[in-house]
């Protein structure tokens, strides 16, 4: 975290530290001030904070939803196309049994890195994500991380939603997925005929995805 960026945290924790019954604690790898312990109501991710609407109940009597960004330039040129900025897709949440074993795991098999690491939550990102790229990429076209998360009951059935991952024309796709199998992926049936062209399987905790055919778009 660049100065810049640790001042703004300082000056974010002394006006959220003055409120009564509020406390910090990370959400998703960002800090988060909650009320009471529940309910989040200012989430500080670097170059733009959140402030999100609070019920009454909570201790405020206003409720004001805003996006608050250091110099403006991104709301700024979405009000200059006429309509309002879209929400971005920030993460993937993954219940896990083990959440350290998940995280690592798919990190290895994105090439992703490790951002955040406790027993409660781990955040993984692109390996090329780093701060001055991500200060120089536009909101909307950062995509999202992963972010693994404990729960006490494991997988039962097919996953609603599932990840699709993609070989460039350039690599052997084979090669790729024996590799995600040596990871300890599986294949798996969900009822996909011999034609299709992508392969079904499961992460060590059974969540399906998909390798799709090799692309370079």
């Amino acid at each position: 975290m660049g100065d810049q960026h640790a001042d703004a945290l300082d000056r974010l924790r002394g006006i959220c530290g003055a409120f009564p019954e509020v406390a910090e604690r990370p959400s998703h790898g960002a800090p988060t001030w909650f009320v009471r312990g529940k309910s989040a109501f200012v989430t500080f991710g670097g170059t733009v904070t959140t402030i999100t609407r609070s019920r009454r109940s909570d201790w405020s009597s206003c409720s004001t939803s805003a996006t608050a960004d250091k110099d403006d330039g991104e709301l700024g040129r979405y009000r200059d196309r006429g309509r309002a900025m879209a929400l971005r897709w920030y993460t993937v949440v993954v219940d896990c049994r083990d959440v350290r074993k998940q995280a690592r795991w798919w990190a290895e098999a994105l090439d992703w890195k490790l951002v955040y690491d406790t027993a409660d939550e781990c955040v993984i990102i692109p390996s090329w994500a780093d701060e001055a790229t991500l200060q120089d990429t536009p909101w909307e076209r950062i995509g999202p991380g992963m972010v693994f998360v404990p729960v006490p009951e494991g997988k039962s059935v097919k996953n609603r939603l599932h990840i699709d991952l993609a070989p460039h024309t350039s690599q052997d796709r084979d090669a790729e997925i024996a590799r995600l199998e040596r990871l300890g992926a599986k294949r798996v049936d969900v009822g996909q005929s011999a034609e299709v062209t992508w392969t079904v399987l499961s992460d060590p905790e059974g969540n399906e995805f998909c390798v799709l055919s090799s692309r370079d778009m």
